[in-house]
């Protein structure tokens, strides 16, 4: 069973921003914000997310481009949705390792571009 962290270590809401000017899709880099919060552990495992509604708000983004994010993420096995309890971030600590590379190298690049 998932369960959620106290809400004083939930992570901002605010570092769910994304850049429209950049030349990356709005959606490509919500993921990416996502990947990269979970591999760091500012999303823990059993921490329940914002609503697709709540994330869209958050990140600026149209609501299908939040369901497709989260629909992304669930195929991938980072978060799992829950039918009237909501989406939560599910427990991945073999996967953690090459998560936190992936999400590392590609803020590198992004930094470097």
């Amino acid at each position: 069973m998932l369960a959620q962290r106290p809400t004083q270590q939930r992570a901002p809401l605010s570092e769910l921003g994304v850049d429209r000017g950049h030349e990356l899709p709005v959606g490509v880099q919500l993921a990416w914000k996502l990947r990269g919060m979970i591999a760091r552990g500012r999303l823990g495992s059993g921490e329940r997310l914002p609503s697709v509604r709540g994330l869209a708000e958050a990140a600026g983004v149209n609501v299908n481009t939040a369901r497709s994010v989260y629909g992304q993420l669930e195929s991938e096995g980072l978060i799992a949705s829950r039918q009237g309890l909501g989406t939560f971030v599910t427990e991945r600590p073999a996967a953690a390792a090459e998560l936190q590379r992936i999400a590392t190298t590609a803020v590198a690049e992004a930094r470097e571009a």
